[in-house]
């Protein structure tokens, strides 16, 4: 209590101050936005660069949802229909995409017995057009084991992959990808 009371004023709070309406705010009153999406440097950007910057973060974010989500199908066996997390993180190409391999491993009886994809990079590109954000991601799958009836049949990769996300619905989804098994990330 005696925290408190030392911060309370002794004297009587002043009213609040009210400009007139001739008196303007300076330009530097309001602090311009800085941006730093891959970059070690945040540097000055209009607001749309920073908007831009921000959406981009959100897509990198739903990214990582997704391949935590692609981890547990792997393990899991596959699906043939779209899970929940699979509706709230990808649609159109990526979902169509997932849900050939899913399926066909479902179909197969192939599951991931060990292993995961990790990411190694994601790096924020230039939006390929207004309302969408895009990156790069490098992701190292190499742990992963596949078996079919107790056989290994195959093992994971590397995937360097070009995604682009948009809003549907008010959500971030990855809707387009581009993907080549390359070693990435340096």
């Amino acid at each position: 209590m005696a925290v408190l009371t030392a911060c309370t004023p002794t004297s009587p709070t002043p009213s609040p101050v009210t400009s007139s309406p001739s008196v303007s705010a300076s330009p530097s009153a309001t602090p311009s936005p800085t941006c730093s999406l891959g970059s070690a440097t945040p540097k000055p950007c209009t607001t749309k660069e920073f908007e831009q910057e921000q959406f981009t973060a959100e897509a990198m974010d739903v990214y990582r949802r997704w391949i935590k989500e692609a981890n547990r199908l792997y393990l899991a066996g596959g699906t043939l229909t779209p899970t929940d997390e699979m509706k709230a993180t990808i649609a159109d190409v990526v979902m169509d995409s997932a849900m050939n391999g899913f399926a066909d491993m479902k179909r197969a009886g192939v599951r991931a017995v060990s292993g995961e994809v990790k990411i190694v990079a994601i790096t924020p590109t230039k939006a390929k057009s207004d309302g969408t954000a895009s990156f790069n991601a490098c992701s190292d799958g190499r742990s992963l084991v596949f078996q079919r009836k107790g056989k290994t049949i195959s093992r994971g990769t590397f995937a360097d992959e070009d995604y682009v996300a948009k809003r549907i619905d008010g959500s971030i989804k990855l809707v387009d990808v581009m993907s080549e098994a390359a070693r990435c990330g340096g």
